[in-house]
């Protein structure tokens, strides 16, 4: 469950050990709600790597494409800047999921400071096995060095284009 403020948490704290961060808060705002529930009735968890879903739609992008199945699976959708976005496509319930063009990476911001007490969380859509679990070593020595950068060696995957996401601008 995403938590945007102390209300949301004490209606949640008592029934889960686990709350997510939403990915739209930007560093003050991490850091003011951290403070604010400062308690172990559960955890809290940041998302600091993962492609995030930008839309869900019930238009069934497939059967525009003309390539409708009764399978679950992933296609892609490029936007006039030759961007592609994949697509997880659920046919037997006629839904897509939108995802950014780029994974959200927030391996920098470690680097520079461990912006909240909980756990880190990494989500993997796309990524093949190596590459996930890359990231995965990347991102644990980094958090058990405290955020200090990892010699760098970053991973030759995070290079590549990323997004931070809202953690500079936060939400209005």
């Amino acid at each position: 469950h995403y938590v945007w403020n102390s209300g949301a948490y004490e209606f949640y704290a008592e029934k889960v050990r686990e709350l997510t961060l939403p990915a739209e808060l930007n560093s003050h705002e991490i850091s003011e709600l951290s403070e604010r529930i400062n308690d172990e009735k559960c955890r809290m968890t940041t998302l600091v790597y993962g492609r995030l879903p930008m839309m869900v739609s019930a238009n069934c992008v497939k059967k525009t494409l003309g390539k409708c199945s009764p399978k679950r699976e992933f296609t892609r959708i490029t936007d006039r800047y030759g961007k592609q976005f994949p697509v997880y496509s659920d046919c037997p319930c006629c839904y897509n999921i939108i995802y950014n063009s780029v994974p959200l990476s927030l391996h920098r911001q470690l680097e520079r400071e461990i912006f909240s007490d909980g756990n880190y969380r990494l989500d993997f859509t796309l990524e093949p096995a190596e590459e996930t679990g890359q990231i995965i070593r990347y991102f644990n020595r980094l958090v058990r060095e405290g955020g200090k950068a990892v010699n760098g060696e970053i991973p030759a995957c995070i290079h590549r284009e990323y997004t931070t996401g809202h953690y500079k601008r936060g939400v209005e």
